[in-house]
């Protein structure tokens, strides 16, 4: 009861990491076989490489041993 009473007292502040965005350069581009084809400039595309996760400091215990594995 005394640690479980702890932990409630204490609670450890839950963290995102940040997800990965990549940035990729495209370079100007046109078709050179087809007349009055449009030119498109470089521009950056965006995206997430990775998805943003929530950090705890360490794993949740299972549910069976919960309050044997908390300090």
């Amino acid at each position: 009861y005394q640690r479980m009473a702890r932990t409630v007292k204490a609670p450890k502040t839950p963290l995102v990491k940040p997800p990965e965005v990549v940035r990729v350069l495209v370079l100007h581009s046109s078709d050179p076989h087809q007349a009055g084809a449009p030119l498109y400039g470089q521009r950056y595309i965006h995206f997430l490489g990775s998805d943003p996760e929530w950090v705890l400091g360490r794993p949740l215990p299972e549910p069976d041993d919960a309050l044997s594995t908390w300090e």
